[in-house]
């Protein structure tokens, strides 16, 4: 049985704040967090769980811009839905999106290390049971030029940003009113787990009428406690 794999700093306090030193402890603990049965079996700190989520998901993705894999998908004006902040959201057929933040907003250099660090928090999320889009991965895709650039996939909503709603009076629109609670009750629970959403507002909000739930999205500034992205450098090329 070999121990979960970590930077020594991270290591060092969860040994610290929990007591877990053994190969056994901390495998268990990780097996209980791959369950989502830590709440219930362990009072285990936000912070601890969070820290080793976050070494989890780490080691699955693409440290460097040259460990990402090139994908079929391609790109062009057409696929465009949606540009703010630093990110541009294309789609990538029926099913899933693909999310390229840039320096300067609109290109042309990629900012990878905010692609990987969004990912990050999004996928850390929806392993917390966070309703967020399911992270499908970081991949390559090919744009109208025929070069290819990475991009966050993530799982297609089937639905409408709630400052885009569908409605002629949102205020009195009872579905408008219950995809806004559910909004506001998912950033809530997410808060109680650790996991800060210092961007909330409708145009971060996706209503799925069909399945009566409502999805947070923009996680790329979210604060995780226990997690700080400067402290840990990644490997290779950021940029």
């Amino acid at each position: 049985m070999s121990r979960i794999k970590m930077y020594p700093t991270i290591q060092a306090k969860i040994i610290a704040e929990t007591g877990f030193d053994s190969e056994l402890e901390i495998a268990v603990l990780n097996n209980l967090i791959k369950k989502r049965k830590f709440q219930n079996e362990l009072a285990v700190p936000n912070e601890v769980i969070n820290r080793i989520l976050y070494q989890q998901i780490l080691e699955e993705m693409p440290l460097t811009i040259d460990e990402v894999e090139e994908v079929d998908y391609e790109i062009s004006s057409k696929d465009y839905l949606n540009a703010g902040g630093e990110g541009t959201i294309y789609s990538l057929g029926n099913t899933n999106v693909g999310k390229v933040l840039y320096a300067n907003r609109t290109g042309p250099k990629v900012n990878y290390s905010r692609i990987l660090e969004e990912g990050v928090r999004q996928e850390l999320a929806h392993r917390r049971g966070v309703k967020v889009p399911k992270v499908e991965g970081i991949f390559k895709i090919k744009k109208e030029d025929g070069k290819f650039c990475p991009a966050l996939v993530m799982k297609k909503i089937d639905g409408f940003a709630l400052d885009e709603f569908p409605s002629t009076s949102r205020d009195e629109d009872e579905r408008y009113n219950f995809h806004l609670e559910l909004g506001k009750s998912e950033s809530e629970k997410a808060r109680t787990l650790g996991i800060h959403n210092v961007d909330f507002g409708t145009c971060n909000m996706i209503a799925d009428l069909r399945k009566k739930q409502t999805y947070l999205i923009d996680c790329s500034d979210w604060k995780i406690d226990g997690v700080d992205f400067k402290e840990i450098k990644y490997p290779g090329d950021r940029k």
